[in-house]
């Protein structure tokens, strides 16, 4: 007896979201399926999602503590079942484990509360002691995720803008090492076109010598001052 006020205290007490649920009448099915030649149980979910929602519509709540009703805003039993049993690609794991006789089974599920936010909860799942057969006491808690995912999201961004910025300022680096070497090759190639264009003004040559000064400045752009060819 006393055992059994220490455990109620310690469920309803709990900071986590608990429930106790009852899936005798889902393990019969389960196993019905399983019978009838699927064994491949979680591939069968995806391709019938209505067995799935069947599935979880044989879940017995038994119980809940104080902690699950503000966590996920269900009013009753019945408001609690539908918000847990929409979390499909986790449920459907979940059952395809049990079904297997795992006695535990954790992962991360999204789930919608009443008021419509999307939350992403972790899921422990244990199967209480001496109903590994029936699954008729199963132990479910639920810690919400949600602001650390959000978190675990700006963080990523940050380090994908950090390493944007990185990579543009090397480029930036990179490019200015590059006009720095390349204003040094053409400084002295346009030195030495204005002392060949002087010494041949009135040549064949002049028009040839002129038009390569004009590539050159083309070519250094912004690189060079603006030297106009007389």
């Amino acid at each position: 007896r006393e055992g059994e006020e220490r455990f109620r205290a310690l469920f309803d007490e709990s900071p986590l979201a608990i429930l106790v649920e009852d899936l005798s009448n889902t393990k019969v099915e389960l196993d019905r399926l399983r019978n009838g030649g699927i064994q491949d149980l979680k591939s069968h979910f995806e391709a019938h999602p209505e067995v799935l929602r069947r599935c979880a519509s044989l879940v017995r709540i038994v119980a809940a503590n104080r902690a699950t009703w503000p966590f996920l805003g269900a009013e009753g039993p019945k408001g609690l079942h539908a918000i847990l049993h929409e979390a499909g690609p986790f449920l459907a794991d979940e059952l395809t484990a049990l079904a297997q006789g795992a006695t535990s089974f954790e992962g991360e599920a999204s789930i919608r509360d009443r008021t419509g936010e999307l939350r992403t909860v972790l899921v422990k799942v244990s199967v209480a002691p001496g109903h590994a057969a029936t699954l008729g006491r199963v132990l479910v808690s639920m810690l919400d995720v949600s602001e650390l995912k959000r978190m675990e999201v700006e963080r990523t961004s940050l380090e994908v803008a950090l390493q944007r910025a990185q990579k543009l300022e090397a480029l930036g680096t990179l490019a200015g090492g590059v006009a720095h070497d390349f204003n040094n090759l053409l400084t002295p190639l346009m030195a030495h076109g204005e002392l060949a264009l002087e010494a041949l003004r009135g040549q064949p040559v002049e028009e040839d010598v002129a038009e390569m000064m004009v590539v050159a400045q083309r070519a250094g752009g912004n690189l060079m001052p603006d030297k106009r060819i007389a």
